[in-house]
Parts: C-alpha cells; sequence; structure tokens
C-alpha cells in the first residue's frame, strides 16, 4: 500500500545529474566504511592474537622468524582489503609510513590512531626481543664509539658482529619524588637503538619476501581460478588463521604444562604427607587407660594447724614438661611427641616413655623403636624381661611409699599429740613470776630457761605461748592476768635483760638449733639455700638426662677422676633440663655439696644423687630434713642471717667485717658478719648463757649473774634433761666431728666455732628420741602441778558422791576361812553415782 507522499516520489523522475552523483557518493562512502570496520575487525584480532601467543616464540629465532612472517602475511592482507583510492605500496626503505591518497579511518581506537602491524611489531619488538650475532655495516660502525668497537669481534668478511643487541629506554621518573631525574641515552645507545629499528626494518622486508613467497606457492597449489579471492584466503590462512593455530597450540602446551606441573606438586605434596605421617607414627605414643582418665589434682585442703596464722591452703604445681603431662586426664588413648631425640640427646619421645616406664606402664606399641615393626622383629623375652622389672619396681616403689607416708603420718600424729600435751603442761605450771616470790629471781631465771629449752624441744613453734605464759603474774596463773612491761619484773632484781623483745634471742640460741637448709620459722629470717634447693627439687624437671650428658662431656674432657662440677656446668645442665639458675644460686648449691671442702666444686656423684633424683610432691621436705649447711645463720646463737657470702666480689679488698677466703680453684669467697650477731652475742651473755668466743673480762663486765645461773654456749639439751643416759650425747646436740677439712676457712672459723656436720633439728627430726625426752621431763616437771589443776577443776566443776550404802558381814561370812576377826564394813556406789 502506497501513502500519497511514495506515489507523488515514484511520479517525480530524477532530472537532477547532481542527486545522482550524491547516490554514488553514498553507496561509496557505505561500502568504504564496511571495508574499514572489516580491516579494523582483522587489525584487532591480529593484535589480539599476537599478544595471546607464548613468550617462548620471541625467544626462538626460528620461531621468531615465522611470527615476522605471520604479522606481513595479516599487514597485506588489509592492504588488499583496501578500497580503491588507498594505496597498496610497501614499507618504503626510510621506513616511513606510506602515502595513501585517501587516508583511512583510524584503525584502532584503542591502541592510538594511524597505525599498522609494523609499528605494533617494532613495539614489541623494542620491548621484548634482544637479536644475537647482529652483522654491522660500515655507516653502523661509523655511529659507534671506539671504546664499543673496539670489544667487538668481527666476521670472515672483516665486519663488525654485535653478539647482542637490545633496545635502550631512558630511565623513567619515579613517583613522589619532589625533582625527580630522567635519565638521558649515551651516544652509544642512541646508536644502537638506530640500529635495532633498522634491523628490525630489515627484517620485516624479509617477513614480506617470504610471505609472498609463501602465497605465491599458495596459490600455485590452489589452481584457483578467482585469484583475488584465492589471494585474500591465502593470506588470512597464512597471517591471521596462523596466529589463532599458534595460540590454540600454546594454550594446549600451557595446559598441558600447569596440569604436569598440578601432577608434580600432587606428587610433592603426596610424597611430604607420607614422611610426615610416617614421622609422626614414629613419634605415636599409647597412652594407659588409667593415664588417660586419670582426673586432675583435687584442689589442696585448707590447712588449719597455723593456729594464730589463718589457715593456710598449700600450693603444689607442677611444670608440664613431656606430652604426656599434657595428654594426661584428657581422655586420649594415643598422643604425638613433640620430637624425637639426637644421638646423645633425649627428646619427648623418650622422656615420655621413660616416664610410663618409670610408673610400669610396659605397653608394646611404646616398645617398637619403629611404627612399621613386624611380629618377627618383636622381641617377646626382651619385653616381658622389662615389664617383669619395671612392674615389680613399680610396686616396691608404690609399697615403699605406703610405708613412708604411714610412718610419716605416725610421727606427724605423734608430734601433734606431743604439742597438746606440753601446751597443757605449760598451762598447769606456775609462771616465773610464782617462782620468785617463792625462791627467788636467780631460780626464776634457771627455771625460765628450763621450761624455755624443754617447749622448743618438744615444738619450735611454742615460742608466742613461752612468751604468754612467762608474763602471767601473781599466784593465779590460770586467771590470764598479764603485766606489759619491757623487762619482766621477776627478772628485775638480776638486772637481766629478760624481755618479751629478748626471748627471740633466747628462742634461736635454744636447743634444737637449725641451719640454712633445716631452720624453723619461729627463728625469723629467710634461707636463700632453702629457697634455691626448693626450687630444683620442686620443680619436677626431668634433670637425670642433663646429668647424663654433663658426665658424658666431664668424661670426654678428660677432666678429674672422679669428675667434678662447677657452678657453671651447673647452671648449663640445669637449663638444658628446662630450668633457670641464677649464678648465686647455682654457687650456693655448690657450696652446700662441697661442704667447705675448699675445693669451689662438687663431686658429680654427690650433686646428681642430690638433684637429678627424681622427688614425687611433698616430698620435698623429707628431702631437705636429711640436708645441713651453715652458711648465714650462726650455728652458736641459731641467728638467722648472722653472715652473708658472695663469689667473685667486686671489690677487691675487703671492708669492715667482711673476711676473704680462696679455694683451690682460685675462686674467693667473701664473708661479710653481721655486726648485730655480735649484739646477740652480749645479750645472750646477760641472761646467762655464755659463748666461748667471749673472753673473760668481757663476760665478766657483760653477764651480772652468779656462775650457778650461767651456761654455755651453743646450748645442748642434755643439760635441761633429769637423766640423759639412755639418749646418747650426740642425739640431743647434733653435733659431731667435722666431715670435711676446713683449712681452706680457717679464716673464718676458729678451733670453737666450727659448724657440725649435721644440725639438732637433723637429730631431733619429725618425733625423735630428743624430742620424746624433753616431753617426759616437762611432763615430770608439771606433775604436781597438773595433778592440782585437776584437783581444782573436780573441785570447781565436779558433783558430791550420793549416800552410800552400807551392808554387815553375816555369821557364816564371819566364820569363813580368812575372814577378818572383826566386823567388816563396806560401801556400795549407787548406780550410775558419782562417789566411790
Amino acid at each position: 500500500r502506497q501513502t500519497p507522499v511514495s506515489m507523488a516520489n515514484d511520479k517525480q523522475p530524477a532530472t537532477s545529474r547532481w542527486d545522482e552523483k550524491k547516490e554514488d557518493l553514498s553507496a561509496k562512502t557505505r561500502n568504504g566504511f564496511e571495508q574499514w570496520v572489516k580491516r579494523k575487525d582483522t587489525f584487532e584480532r591480529g593484535c589480539r592474537l599476537l599478544d595471546a601467543l607464548d613468550v617462548s616464540r620471541w625467544d626462538d629465532p626460528a620461531k621468531f622468524r615465522d611470527v615476522i612472517v605471520a604479522l606481513a602475511a595479516v599487514d597485506q592482507s588489509l592492504r588488499t582489503e583496501a578500497g580503491p583510492g588507498e594505496s597498496e605500496e610497501e614499507v618504503p626503505h626510510g621506513g616511513d609510513r606510506p602515502r595513501q591518497t585517501c587516508a583511512p579511518p583510524p584503525l584502532d581506537g584503542v591502541r592510538g590512531t594511524r597505525r599498522s602491524v609494523f609499528e605494533v611489531f617494532r613495539r614489541r619488538a623494542t620491548r621484548d626481543v634482544t637479536f644475537t650475532d647482529v652483522t654491522l655495516t660500515a655507516a653502523n660502525e661509523r655511529s659507534l664509539s671506539d671504546a664499543l668497537t673496539q670489544q667487538l669481534v668481527r666476521d670472515e668478511a672483516g665486519r663488525l658482529v654485535m653478539p647482542t643487541l637490545r633496545y635502550a629506554w631512558p630511565a623513567q621518573q619515579h613517583s613522589g619524588t619532589v625533582a625527580p631525574a630522567v635519565g638521558h641515552l649515551t651516544a652509544d645507545q642512541r646508536a644502537q637503538n638506530a640500529i635495532f629499528l633498522r634491523h628490525c626494518r630489515t627484517m620485516w622486508r624479509e617477513a614480506q619476501r617470504e610471505a609472498r613467497t609463501r602465497l605465491g606457492r599458495a596459490l600455485a597449489d590452489a589452481g584457483a581460478v578467482d585469484r583475488n579471492r584465492a589471494a585474500a584466503a591465502g593470506l588470512r590462512a597464512l597471517g591471521i588463521g596462523q596466529l589463532a593455530a599458534w595460540v590454540e597450540t600454546d594454550s594446549e602446551i600451557q595446559r598441558v604444562a600447569a596440569r604436569d606441573a598440578m601432577r608434580e606438586r600432587e606428587e610433592k605434596a603426596r610424597v611430604t604427607h607420607a614422611r610426615f605421617v610416617k614421622r609422626k607414627d614414629r613419634t605415636r605414643l599409647r597412652v594407659p587407660v588409667t593415664e588417660a582418665s586419670q582426673p586432675a589434682p583435687p584442689i589442696p585442703r585448707l590447712d588449719l594447724s597455723r593456729g594464730e596464722n589463718g589457715p593456710t591452703r598449700p600450693r603444689v604445681e607442677r611444670a608440664l614438661s613431656t606430652a604426656l603431662d599434657l595428654a594426661r586426664g584428657q581422655g586420649l588413648v594415643w598422643v604425638h611427641a613433640l620430637g624425637r631425640g639426637a644421638p646423645g640427646r633425649d627428646g619427648d619421645l623418650e622422656r615420655s616413655r621413660r616416664q610410663l616406664l618409670a610408673r610400669g606402664h610396659v605397653l608394646r606399641a611404646n616398645f617398637d623403636a619403629t611404627r612399621d615393626a613386624t611380629d618377627e622383629d618383636f622381641d617377646a623375652d626382651r619385653f616381658e624381661e622389662i615389664h617383669e622389672k619395671y612392674t615389680a619396681a613399680r610396686r616396691r616403689a608404690a609399697r615403699a611409699r605406703r610405708i613412708d607416708a604411714r610412718r610419716e603420718f605416725e610421727r606427724w600424729s605423734a608430734a601433734r599429740r606431743g604439742r597438746a600435751r606440753a601446751l597443757d603442761c605449760l598451762r598447769a605450771l606456775q609462771p616465773p613470776a610464782h617462782m620468785a616470790a617463792e625462791a627467788g629471781a636467780a631460780a626464776a631465771l634457771r627455771y625460765w630457761r628450763r621450761i624455755g629449752g624443754l617447749l622448743k624441744a618438744v615444738d619450735g613453734g611454742l615460742l608466742g605461748d613461752w612468751v604468754e605464759w612467762s608474763q602471767l603474774g601473781g599466784n593465779d596463773s590460770a586467771a590470764g592476768v598479764t603485766r606489759a612491761s619491757d623487762v619482766f619484773e621477776w627478772a628485775q632484781p638480776l638486772k637481766a635483760p629478760a624481755s618479751p623483745a629478748n626471748a627471740t634471742a633466747v628462742w634461736c640460741a635454744l636447743a634444737p638449733r637449725g641451719c640454712d637448709v633445716s631452720r624453723h620459722p619461729s627463728c625469723g629470717g629467710v634461707s636463700a639455700l632453702r629457697a634455691s634447693l626448693v626450687k630444683v627439687l620442686g620443680s619436677s624437671c626431668d634433670l637425670a638426662s642433663a646429668f647424663e650428658r654433663l658426665r658424658k662431656r666431664l668424661a670426654a674432657s678428660g677432666g678429674d677422676v672422679p669428675p667434678t662440677v662447677t657452678a657453671l656446668d651447673l647452671r648449663r645442665c640445669c637449663h638444658e633440663g628446662g630450668l633457670a639458675l641464677s649464678r648465686e644460686e647455682a654457687r650456693q648449691l655448690i657450696d652446700c655439696v662441697d661442704a667447705y671442702s675448699g675445693y669451689g666444686t662438687a663431686p658429680f656423684d654427690e650433686i646428681s644423687a642430690l638433684l637429678a633424683t627424681p622427688v614425687r610432691p611433698g616430698g620435698v621436705r623429707r628431702a631437705l630434713r636429711r640436708l645441713t649447711h651453715f652458711e648465714a645463720t650462726c650455728p652458736e646463737t641459731g641467728m638467722p642471717n648472722a653472715f652473708r657470702v658472695t663469689a667473685s666480689p667486686a671489690r677487691v679488698r675487703a671492708g669492715p667485717c667482711e673476711v676473704d677466703v680462696t679455694l683451690a680453684n682460685g675462686e674467693v669467697r667473701r664473708r661479710w658478719t653481721n655486726p648485730e650477731r655480735t649484739a646477740r652475742i652480749e645479750l645472750l651473755c646477760r641472761i646467762g648463757m655464755v659463748s666461748k668466743s667471749l673472753a673473760h673480762h668481757d663476760i665478766e663486765t657483760l653477764c651480772p649473774l652468779p656462775h650457778d645461773l650461767r651456761c654455755a654456749l651453743p646450748h645442748d639439751l642434755a643439760s635441761e634433761l633429769p637423766d640423759s643416759r639412755s639418749i646418747s650425747a650426740a642425739a640431743l646436740s647434733g653435733t659431731s666431728e667435722p666431715r670435711s677439712d676446713l683449712a681452706a676457712y680457717s679464716a673464718w672459723f676458729s678451733a670453737s666455732d666450727v659448724p657440725p656436720a649435721s644440725s639438732q633439728a637433723e637429730a631431733f627430726g619429725v618425733w625423735g628420741a630428743p624430742r620424746r625426752a624433753a616431753l617426759d621431763a616437762l611432763l615430770a616437771v608439771s606433775d604436781n602441778a597438773r595433778k592440782e589443776a585437776r584437783l581444782r577443776l573436780a573441785l570447781a566443776r565436779g558433783t558430791p558422791p550420793a549416800a552410800p550404802d552400807l551392808w554387815a558381814a553375816g555369821p557364816d561370812e564371819l566364820r569363813a576361812e580368812g575372814a577378818p576377826s572383826d566386823a567388816l564394813l563396806s560401801r556400795l556406789p549407787p548406780p550410775g553415782g558419782a562417789g566411790g
């Protein structure tokens, strides 16, 4: 159906030639645009394919030449598809872009305007290509400097050959700089760039000729009738088709390489994982059911036996040293150790297995050295031997622990009952004020010292009760009347400084006197040696293996026989076992074992037996009870911190109150004497406890008491007992001959001031014979007083007896054999009555 407008147009003929020309121009423009779009698509596809090629094609000379030929074919196809107004000339020798009668639109708006395939190739070559063995012309040789030409070689024709030729770019500006410096190219670099570009043009011309040659062969083989269409198809096959085939081939090669690399990584990961699993299986440890299900230790109970100090809860902590300690109580049946040991050094696996063996758990899974052992590799006889050995050892150790625990509990219970009985005796005894009123002040002082000596021999924690009892006055000792005064009133006539403040000094001097290791807390002071020993013994670190390695090192070094350990060796050994010791702590431990022998070292066997022997929780106190060492504690007065010993002092000369001794290994020990020790000795002398270190004139000047009230220091419990023949003197005093020569320490000790080999605290024990003898003496002294106290209590709180029932013997009873001749009267107490 036609509209009126269309019908009118059909009726109007084309009378103007301008209209025909306009139609021809529009068709030509439309055809040119289509040709431009087609060329643009071909150009962009060639650029994309060129970017997608593998980089290895630019490094291989043969493949690189084929790539240039393909690009030349793409460039020739673009000219073949050009319109009638476009030039089809080759790139001239000067390298300029070919002249065109009618410039086409831009080929690629993204990459810029008016670009050709040759420019794309040249740009890519300047960035990624390095030419090798480039022959230089005479003009190129003249453009280079003499210094560069002298480094080059010539071929057989006498022309210079450049081994490598690469395009040089100027240095780029760095962002963020205030005044960036742009590096300029040298003359040789500019000349080499010109040679590089000319070589690119030469290779491009050769590639164009090779592309025409290959196209001619393709046309000859095809024998096509339409030569233009066959030429276009051949150029597409040589250019875009070849690039697309190479891209596909490179992609397949990259996929295969990536797949092979992935397989190689997977195989490597599989081998690595297998090694890891094998290594982990070698460290696998079987945890017994009793260890896996063992619950956490309960919270320690409150200790209510501290008296006025209040309830306390002992804190017992053990460091986790092995993987078995971490897995204990977690319900794990299998656990992997942190590592195996090296030759001469035990690892976590060996330490964990040794812990299980020590507890008597001998499992077959832990017996094999490796996890891949078969039944034939398993030694059943040896397994049974080790199982029986460790199981029997575990049973013996458990039985010994039960016996020791029962014995210690019995001793503790006896000591507790003895303390309670001693307090009952003290409450029943008359105070010193009552004794002074009856027998005089001298008898009261002697009585006061004797009761104090017996109380301390029973329990060292009765100092407060003794002082409180000493302050009671008057005849009514149960009334609790106290008089607050510096000096006891009953001691003022003797001019003796017996006061509550000085009672602590007297208490420390009484037997038993402790040392630095076993000193009672009532004497005060802090023992650094005891703290060091508790740190090592209570650390629960496995020092046995560390001491074994130390023994091997000492044996390999060819030192003393038997081997000795220095403080440095001890620090290193404890550090390997997981325990850090300071220099002073190591020195204290070495001197404790050395026992004033003067060598400055400790025998390996003795210090290993002391520190490397495992100590169970709660056994540290029993282990320390067997040690004796006097370093800071005065063995005569029992004063804590009376001395201070330092090793290798900083000052060369000794100061006041300081004495130096040189040991056999060249080390220097400096001992400082506390001036308070002299004041303590003078105070005890005024109370009647005379030290042997005082001169006779000083004793007579200081002590106002008569000779019968004086006693010699150190105090001896035998002087307070009525009959000590059943107990040896060594058991009462704790003194014996020194176990080592004190010649090296002669500057420290005199003949009367030699420290004993064993302290009195060790001899007295928890509830030894001296303590029982002291309690018996205290019971004997307070016998009458306790009877009187019981009588007074019966009179105060008792009830009178009921009326008795009287009966008379009959004639038959009187005539019986053995019957009295007189009348016999007998009284029977009523049922439930209190009479007798």
